[in-house]
Parts: C-alpha cells; sequence; structure tokens
C-alpha cells in the first residue's frame, strides 16, 4: 500500500493506492479529505520554520507508526500519513481500516475509492464532522520505470506522484458529495 499527502491552506488530502496486475496499474484504495478550521501552520508555534520543516519531513518516506503489540494484527498499520499530528490518517491491509481523528472506519470491499470527508468544528476540534462515501476512480498505469538510471527514476516517480495526485483530485472533486463539502464555506453547513 502507498501513500501520499497533500496540503493546501486549511484542506490536506490524504491517497492510498495500491499497484497490481499485469500491467501493473495503480488504483486507489482510500482518500481522507480534512478540511480544518485554520491552515496548519498557524498551529505551529513556530510558524514558517514549522512549515518547512513539515515539507521536509513529507518529502522522506514516512514509516508507519509502530504498534505497541507487532504480532496483533488488529492493531498494525501498513501506510499512513502526519504521525503524531492533529491530522494524523493510517491505513491498515490487514483490517482494511481507515483511521483519522481517533475513529476507524472499514473499507468496502468495492472496486469504487473510500472516501472520508473531515469537517473541524468550531469550537469543538476533537468531534470533527465525517462523511463517507464511494466514487469511480479509473486505475492509472503504474509508475515503474526501466531506466537504468537511479536519477531518473527517481525524477520519473516524482512526476507520476504530481501527474496522479492531479488526477485523482479531478476524479474526486467532480463527485457532487466532495464538491459539497469543498465548497461548503461555513464550517456548521453540513455537506
Amino acid at each position: 500500500m502507498g501513500v501520499l499527502a497533500e496540503s493546501c491552506g486549511n484542506l490536506e488530502r490524504t491517497y492510498f493506492h495500491r499497484a497490481h496486475g499485469e500491467p501493473r496499474v495503480v488504483t486507489l484504495t482510500a482518500v481522507v479529505v480534512q478540511r480544518r478550521l485554520e491552515p496548519l501552520w498557524t498551529r505551529n508555534p513556530i510558524g514558517a520554520l514549522g512549515v518547512l520543516a513539515a515539507l521536509f519531513r513529507r518529502s522522506r518516506p514516512t514509516p508507519p507508526p509502530k504498534p505497541s503489540h507487532e504480532d496483533d494484527p488488529a492493531r498494525r498499520w501498513t501506510s499512513a500519513s502526519n504521525i503524531g499530528q492533529p491530522t494524523e490518517v493510517c491505513f491498515s491491509d490487514d483490517r482494511r481500516v481507515v483511521r483519522v481523528a481517533g475513529r476507524e472506519f472499514a473499507v468496502p470491499l468495492d472496486p469504487r475509492t473510500f472516501v472520508v470527508l473531515v469537517d473541524e468544528v468550531p469550537g469543538d476540534p476533537d468531534n470533527p464532522r465525517i462523511v463517507t462515501t464511494l466514487i469511480d476512480v479509473p486505475p492509472r498505469p503504474d509508475a515503474s520505470c526501466p531506466a537504468p538510471d537511479r536519477a531518473e527514476r527517481g525524477q520519473a516517480r516524482v512526476a507520476w506522484m504530481r501527474e496522479s495526485q492531479h488526477a485523482w483530485a479531478a476524479a474526486i472533486d467532480a463527485d457532487p458529495i466532495v464538491r459539497r463539502f469543498l465548497e461548503a464555506r461555513a464550517h456548521h453547513q453540513v455537506p
């Protein structure tokens, strides 16, 4: 299971994807879209330095959080983003579960992408409004690159990640439920 995360202002997206088949394709298994009351960097006491540190951390592969019981599949997470942050999101392959805002959501055995929309509530940021939906998102070709040069393979992979994020965001944003969520101006509006 792969994970890509992106943030812009008060919106954070986490994409969980899987490569499979021959020829290899990548399907989007689950997406979490979180809307915060204020941009994430304004919560950091060191301001812009915190933003730069977060970008640096994101540019490196992030290992999944270490469970307290390695042999217990019920506590094992295979992919994660923003570990230890208010926007932490985890995915378990074994259990087909997404965890966000301290809550777990079962990912249906469905070829469509499972989407979790999280809207922070004024005065109660620890209890956000959450809506889930399923969306058809076309698979993408895998980014495996036969180039012998490591730098070239890395550049191809980065280009694939950018293209995938744009394609996935466009497919998800076209859904009426997601569009209403994104267009809601007041946080008290339920999408």
